[in-house]
């Protein structure tokens, strides 16, 4: 569906919050949900700010800064870094002792 409607065009740069995540953990640690909302807020900000950047002065600056050559193989590395981490979440849950099990429910929900 989100093919269809951006008619095949995928901003790389949508998957970097995924890099969020290691940040909001330690955040929850410390200070909890308000810093969390204010650091999601202030990133919104900032895509909102590229986003409008993009739209005035075009995305032809983007392109010749960061070619789909370079680009490509940067998130196609990234994607299969991250391919292990996705598979475990998807079929191991954590028990109440703290240990990982294999689910078969959670991979099919995924």
């Amino acid at each position: 569906m989100y093919i269809l409607i951006t008619r095949g065009k995928i901003p790389a740069y949508m998957g970097s919050s995924f890099s969020f995540i290691t940040m909001m953990e330690s955040l929850m640690k410390g200070a909890g949900y308000p810093a969390i909302a204010q650091g999601v807020v202030a990133v919104g900000v900032v895509y909102l700010v590229v986003a409008l950047i993009v739209n005035f002065a075009g995305s032809a600056w983007i392109d010749r800064a960061l070619p789909p050559v370079v680009v490509g193989p940067i998130v196609m590395v990234i994607g299969l870094s991250l391919a292990t981490t996705a598979a475990t979440d998807a079929t191991m849950r954590t028990t109440a002792s703290g240990a990982s099990v294999y689910d078969i429910r959670y991979f099919a929900v995924a």
